[in-house]
């Protein structure tokens, strides 16, 4: 039997149905600084209940209350950023590893604020977690929370950040770099615009040049290091690690600017950009950018 990948969720959906019993990766938005919701088995006589605070993510069995903490865990969770947008959130059960994640923004290990795994000290010990995770099958019982997205499978490793055109078994196997053909569609369309664009040409050789120095010590850095500052929640995290990257210029000026691409770039910076919004927005703008290199300041304004 085939299963879909993801569903998107109506706002007021409730209940909803792991698309296979025991995993998957539950996203919403809140407007408040606390809420909660269940995730039980098929007739609700068992589960767990998640609690986000504005501090914490709580997580405890329904029967027995009896909490699986993560003593590292840090919430965060403001339902909105500094600029008044909604930020989202993201649930994840893992029955095959026995694990629990949750997380603020784009679903991936680096976003996570609360890690969860059952002890493994015997195996009857692990079959029944197991047993007792694979019963689960229904989302249910909001309070301040709005479902967007259900994917089916849960998050297990930790993906790359680089994409590269060839590999190698070595590299591949480490996770080192990720497949250009394991990016969407639209990704790959950003990555073959970009992958081979020159950009110092005979009416403007210097192009590249005057980049680097505007992202070393001009109004590229400038505009990173106000991005980074004056945002909350995933889209702060995005542009922190984009600021983070101005420290580290022959990277930076590799994989953001052209100057060697190599046949590798972020995929973050490419997932990002290629979104349906980016599609549209982010391509014409890039390529404004080039048409347009003979003002720095002002191509850049329209890149960033």
């Amino acid at each position: 039997m085939s299963y879909p990948k993801s569903l998107s969720l109506l706002p007021t959906e409730d209940p909803i149905p792991l698309i296979i019993p025991g995993q998957g990766v539950f996203f919403f938005t809140t407007a408040s600084d606390t809420c909660s919701y269940s995730i039980t088995n098929s007739d609700q006589t068992d589960g767990i209940i998640i609690e986000w605070t504005h501090d914490k993510v709580k997580v405890m069995r329904s029967t027995s209350l009896i909490p699986y903490v993560d003593p590292v865990a840090k919430g965060n969770i403001a339902s909105t950023n500094s600029k008044g947008h909604r930020v989202f959130y993201w649930f994840s059960v893992d029955a095959q590893n026995q694990r629990f994640y949750a997380g603020v923004g784009e679903a991936r290990q680096e976003t996570k604020v609360y890690e969860y795994t059952f002890p493994t000290d015997d195996n009857q010990t692990v079959n029944n977690a197991k047993a007792f995770l694979k019963s689960l099958t229904t989302i249910c019982s909001f309070k301040q929370v709005s479902p967007l997205k259900l994917l089916r499978d849960p998050i297990t490793s930790s993906l790359p950040h680089r994409v590269k055109h060839e590999l190698s078994l070595d590299a591949l196997s480490k996770g080192l770099y990720m497949p250009k053909s394991h990016l969407s569609a639209v990704s790959q369309q950003m990555y073959d615009c970009i992958i081979n664009c020159v950009l110092d040409t005979d009416d403007f050789p210097e192009f590249s040049q005057a980049i680097k120095q505007s992202i070393e010590d001009g109004w590229c850095k400038k505009r990173l290091l106000e991005k980074s500052s004056g945002m909350d929640g995933a889209r702060n995290d995005f542009w922190k690690r984009a600021a983070n990257l101005v420290k580290k210029i022959p990277m930076l000026t590799r994989r953001i600017c052209g100057l060697r691409w190599e046949k590798t770039m972020e995929s973050r910076l490419v997932s990002r950009m290629c979104s349906r919004f980016g599609q549209r927005v982010i391509i014409r703008r890039f390529t404004a950018m080039v048409m347009r290199k003979r003002s720095l300041r002002c191509s850049m304004a329209r890149f960033m």
